[in-house]
């Protein structure tokens, strides 16, 4: 099995509990494989990422069954584990049920936030638009997850929540992949201003406790996602097929 670049360095976990570590490990893997540090098709060898963190390898497993579950990782029979390749049919069925979803997120939890966070919210989009900068994929990311965490924290259904969270976490791989494709075409300009803007015209539908509207501007934006995803993977003539691929 060939060695990936993550593997090449030791990775100082947490100090604490084994528990604690175990945990770090997850998340190091889960945040490489979603940010392409890892990118798709590429082997990990548990008895290197072992070494690698300084932990045994039975933990290791116990992390790549639990990123194959959330469906980062496959593992295949007398081969291994590979970072799961990204399908851009996949990605399109995960975001048709994120705009469902969340769409009946932003309905409930409409008129349920609390003016001091609607404001926050409202100040932090104006202030991306009104700025010269092009923000990084992970602060425009993190930008948008702060006023989607807060719906799903309003919502009144764990559940949904629960749900939604998964869904973020799958999806996030593949608009990272977008947004280095974006970059090279020097459109992220556009994408940050419309996607602020969507975000705006969220925030203050929530703020006036109209749950359709809610509702419909979060169903158009994420169904805006959507299509700049499909788009980019047109563009690099994937569509439909894999990105990456096994050795």
């Amino acid at each position: 099995m060939a060695d990936v670049s993550v593997h090449a360095r030791p990775i100082a976990l947490p100090a604490k509990s084994a528990n604690a570590k175990h945990e770090a490990a997850y998340l190091w893997l889960r945040d490489a494989i979603l940010t392409l540090q890892l990118r798709p098709g590429e082997p990990i060898s548990d008895r290197l990422l072992a070494v690698q963190l300084g932990i045994s390898r039975t933990p290791v497993r116990d992390v790549l069954h639990r990123l194959s579950a959330e469906g980062l990782v496959e593992i295949q029979p007398r081969r291994g584990a590979f970072v799961k390749d990204i399908n851009i049919s996949e990605v399109a069925a995960l975001l048709q049920l994120r705009e469902v979803n969340e769409g009946l997120a932003a309905r409930l939890a409409a008129g349920a936030i609390a003016p001091i966070t609607i404001e926050t919210l409202r100040d932090r989009y104006q202030d991306i638009l009104s700025g010269s900068r092009r923000l990084s994929f992970n602060e425009l990311v993190d930008a948008g997850a702060d006023l989607h965490d807060v719906i799903l924290s309003r919502c009144a259904n764990q559940r949904l929540g629960s749900f939604l969270r998964q869904l973020r976490a799958e999806i996030r791989r593949a608009q990272f992949f977008a947004w280095d494709a974006w970059r090279i075409g020097a459109d992220t300009e556009e994408i940050q201003q419309r996607t602020t803007q969507e975000h705006l015209r969220i925030v203050d539908a929530l703020a006036s406790g109209d749950g359709a509207h809610a509702e419909h501007e979060m169903r158009n934006h994420i169904g805006n996602a959507l299509d700049d995803l499909m788009r980019v993977f047109a563009q690099r003539g994937r569509a439909g097929r894999p990105y990456g691929g096994q050795p």
